[in-house]
């Protein structure tokens, strides 16, 4: 009994030395020895600056914090739990390490890829060897990876897992967050030779990271994007040289720029890209599909380029539909570096010929509601300096027509090249010439007609010289400045040789007939829309050489000499007989002088003043009647002018 009592007790001292021992080992030695194994591992992966603090820890597991490996401070993590065994601790190996708060810092600075920590395992540390893993799984929770681009910050969280494998390999697993955007990364990692093999998924990255961009190009800073895209592909790192293939896609996308006079938005529809990266020719292939753009008024479908990347060099050409028949082609080399980005881009688009009057009148904003047909080409060189664009545009126009919307307006048969600085707003590059065969304003219809114009300012149009043969003779203006966000149109207009007959058919005046050429200048307003008029200002209008012919009406001619009754030719009153002298005369006079002169009094009323000098009747040597000076005022003629002459002008009769 004694003895077994004996047994007992030794057995329960001994039980109770060994775990005394174990708890002072567990107390005193174990701490040093997790934090001396630890910290010699990440000595012996390069990092020579490591420190952690020994929270708590048994023979199966340790708690550390306020590990810092150093690296500016890069890379910091505030908990790990370690799992291992006794022996495999000895070894220096670990079964599994869970990571909590870890910040790993990676960015961009003078546009070199700073790795930071991560600097050791692909190649870019302090130390050549060969990185040895001292864990068997690694977990990364509550974590967040820091993108510093040129002293910008971004944070994004992230979830990670890494297995060990045979020979210095692993699996790593990344899940990460940005914004709405999801990453998923699976590759492959080689430690002893620094091969890095994975795929990746990214979905919904908000265009709104391009103001991260540029913090890197600063002269992108005028531009921003909305919309998201989607990534996937696979990579392979090695001998710091990256290779593979990704593939992006996305759907109402829209870049913005204030670049530009005014800014402009870039929406694109359904976007397909693909880039291969060769880094054995240390360049970049792809191709580039989208469905369509629009830019400004201009609206391009079916795009489909080629791109070339070489170092800071892009090489594309792309090739696309504008509208139903036009055809774009695109050739651009474009230049990247810290200043940002420059080169050229050159467009051609081949003769077409429209057969949809609205679509061509669609893309150009002052006659976008108006019908325009016709044979056109065009070219463009888009320069590129520091961000801003110097835009070049030559469009030529063969057998045009254009026909103004609600309006009997139009013009046939135009001719000529339109060389534009900018599209939006519309801006020409210098003086522009026109010709056209044919145009009309109702049933004023007007021949051979040439324009010298420029639009120098946001929908206006400055015409220095408008040229056209009417009525036999030839109308003439310059400078005349067109609003088009204004109903109205001012100018002096010029008479030259015009028949005095087709003027006085045109204003439908039944009451006199004419021979001979008028000439002369009048101010004219045209205002147009709800309520169209016909305005003078102070002119003159003249026959000239001074010879011609007027037949007035039996009526008419009454009127003038003031007779209200016929008169019997076998009269004996005198004062009635020298009326009728004068009656006769005015049916067909041979005038010496004619001259209209157009004055607004103080009231803005038109005074009309007809002075004419001649003799008649024509033809007859005896019996004529000098017109010693036949003076005429007509109040409101405008009046009368606009009763007769804006039917005719709207195409209403």
């Amino acid at each position: 009994m004694k003895s077994a009592r004996k047994t007992i007790i030794l057995t329960a001292s001994a039980l109770l030395f060994i775990f005394s021992v174990a708890f002072f080992l567990q107390v005193t030695l174990l701490p040093g020895l997790v934090q001396k194994k630890i910290i010699s591992e990440l000595n012996k992966s390069g990092i020579a600056d490591a420190r952690v603090k020994v929270k708590s820890v048994t023979y199966r597991s340790a708690e550390l914090e306020n590990l810092n490996i150093g690296l500016e401070k890069k890379f910091h993590i505030t908990k790990i739990r370690v799992s291992y065994s006794l022996g495999s601790l000895i070894k220096g190996k670990v079964k599994s390490i869970n990571l909590y708060g870890a910040r790993l810092e990676v960015g961009v600075k003078n546009r070199n890829m700073d790795l930071g920590p991560l600097s050791s395992i692909t190649g870019g540390g302090k130390s050549d060897e060969t990185l040895i893993l001292p864990f068997a799984n690694l977990f990364l929770k509550e974590s967040f990876l820091l993108f510093n681009v040129e002293g910008q910050l971004m944070m994004v969280p992230l979830e990670a897992t890494f297995r060990a494998t045979e020979n210095n390999t692993g699996v790593f697993e990344l899940q990460a967050r940005m914004k709405n955007a999801k990453i998923k990364t699976s590759a492959f990692v080689n430690f002893k030779t620094k091969l890095f093999k994975g795929a990746f998924t990214i979905t919904k990255i908000d265009l709104n990271l391009l103001k991260l961009i540029s913090t890197v190009y600063p002269s992108l800073k005028q531009i921003s994007g909305r919309g998201h895209l989607n990534a996937n592909g696979n990579l392979l790192y090695q001998n710091g040289q990256l290779t593979g293939q990704i593939s992006v896609t996305g759907n109402h996308l829209s870049i913005e720029t204030s670049a530009a006079r005014e800014p402009l938005t870039l929406a694109i529809n359904n976007l397909a890209a693909t880039a291969v990266m060769d880094a054995a020719k240390n360049e970049t292939k792809g191709s580039l599909n989208i469905e369509a753009v629009d830019l400004a008024a201009v609206s391009l479908s079916k795009i489909i380029s080629l791109f070339h990347v070489d170092k800071n060099k892009l090489d594309m050409t792309v090739k696309s539909a504008l509208g139903p028949w036009a055809t774009v082609n695109v050739i651009g080399n474009l230049y990247f570096d810290r200043q940002g980005v420059n080169g050229t881009i050159n467009v051609a688009i081949p003769e077409f010929t429209t057969r949809n009057k609205k679509w061509l009148a669609g893309l150009i904003s002052p006659i976008k509601d108006d019908d325009l047909t016709g044979t056109f080409s065009a070219k463009a060189r888009l320069k590129i300096e520091g961000g801003k664009i110097l835009q070049r545009y030559s469009v030529e126009i063969k057998d045009g027509e254009w026909k103004k919307s609600g309006s009997d307006t139009g013009i046939q048969d135009i001719n000529g090249v339109l060389g534009l600085n900018s599209v939006a707003p519309l801006i020409t590059n210098g003086e522009q010439v026109f010709t056209f065969k044919n145009a009309h304003i109702g049933s004023f219809k007007i021949e051979k007609g040439q324009t010298i114009f420029n639009f120098a300012k946001k929908e206006i149009l400055y015409i220095k010289s408008l040229d056209l043969n009417w009525a036999g003779g030839r109308l003439f203006s310059n400078n005349i400045p067109l609003d088009f966000s204004q109903s109205h149109l001012s100018c002096d207009l010029n008479v030259e040789a015009l028949n005095l007959q087709d003027l006085l058919d045109f204003m439908d005046y039944h009451g006199v007939k004419g021979e001979g050429r008028i000439y002369g200048h009048v101010p004219i307003t045209i205002k147009w829309g709800k309520h169209p008029r016909l305005a003078f200002g102070d002119g003159y209008l003249e026959a000239r050489p001074p010879k011609g012919g007027l037949q007035f009406s039996k009526e008419t001619a009454m009127k003038i000499v003031g007779i209200a009754k016929d008169i019997d030719p076998k009269t004996k009153n005198a004062q009635e007989i020298v009326s009728l002298m004068m009656l006769r005369a005015l049916q067909d006079i041979e005038y010496s002088q004619l001259k209209v002169v157009f004055k607004n009094d103080e009231n803005n009323v038109l005074q009309t003043r007809v002075q004419a000098q001649g003799y008649g009747p024509r033809g007859q040597k005896e019996n004529i009647v000098p017109i010693g000076g036949l003076d005429i005022t007509i109040s409101s003629l405008d009046e009368l002018l606009n009763r007769m002459v804006i039917p005719q002008l709207m195409g209403k009769h």
